[in-house]
C-alpha cells in the first residue's frame, strides 16, 4: 500500500487529461445551468419550482469540479502530450476500429452475426491468445443475448 503522500500515490491522482475531462464537464455542467434557469427556481425566487434542485445540484457540481481543476492544474496533470498519448494508444484507436466496423457491418449483416464478429476481433486484438476461447465466449454470449431478447422479451434485433 502507499503512503498518502508517497511519490507513486500523487502520481496515481495524476491521470492524462484530467484537466482536459474536467474542463470539458465544466462547460457542460455551464451549458445544462442555463437549460435549469429556464425552469422556475431558486434563482427566480421560487423555491419550491420544478428547477429548483436541479439549479442547486447544478452549483454544487460546477463548483466541486472547479475545485478539482483547480487542484488538477496546481499538480501539473494538464499537459496535452500525455492525454494525446493514452487517448490515441494502440488499444483505443483499435477498439474504436472496431467499433465503427460493427456499426457499418450492423445491418448488412444483421445482429448476430455483425456481433459475433464484433466480439471476436475486439477481444482478439486486445489481447490476440486463444482465438478457440475467444470464439465459444463470443458464440456463448451471442447466444445468451439472442435468446434474452430476441425469444424472451420479444425484441426485434436489427
Amino acid at each position: 500500500m502507499d503512503a498518502k503522500g508517497s511519490p507513486k500515490a500523487e502520481s496515481a491522482l495524476q491521470r492524462p487529461g484530467e484537466s482536459i475531462f474536467l474542463v470539458v464537464l465544466l462547460l457542460g455542467l455551464v451549458r445544462v445551468f442555463f437549460e435549469a434557469l429556464e425552469l422556475p427556481g431558486i434563482f427566480q425566487r421560487q423555491w419550491a419550482g420544478p428547477g429548483s434542485l436541479a439549479q442547486l445540484l447544478l452549483l454544487v457540481m460546477a463548483a466541486l469540479a472547479g475545485g478539482l481543476l483547480i487542484s488538477a492544474l496546481r499538480k501539473g496533470s494538464a499537459a496535452l502530450k500525455p492525454t494525446a498519448r493514452y487517448l490515441f494508444s494502440r488499444d483505443a484507436v483499435l477498439l474504436l476500429l472496431t467499433i465503427v466496423g460493427y456499426t457499418v457491418a450492423l445491418v448488412p449483416l444483421g445482429f448476430v452475426l455483425a456481433t459475433l464478429g464484433f466480439l471476436i476481433a475486439a477481444m482478439y486484438w486486445l489481447e490476440p491468445v486463444r482465438l478457440v476461447r475467444k470464439v465459444v465466449l463470443a458464440v456463448a454470449t451471442v447466444g445468451v443475448i439472442y435468446v434474452i431478447f430476441a425469444m424472451l422479451f420479444e425484441v426485434v434485433l436489427p
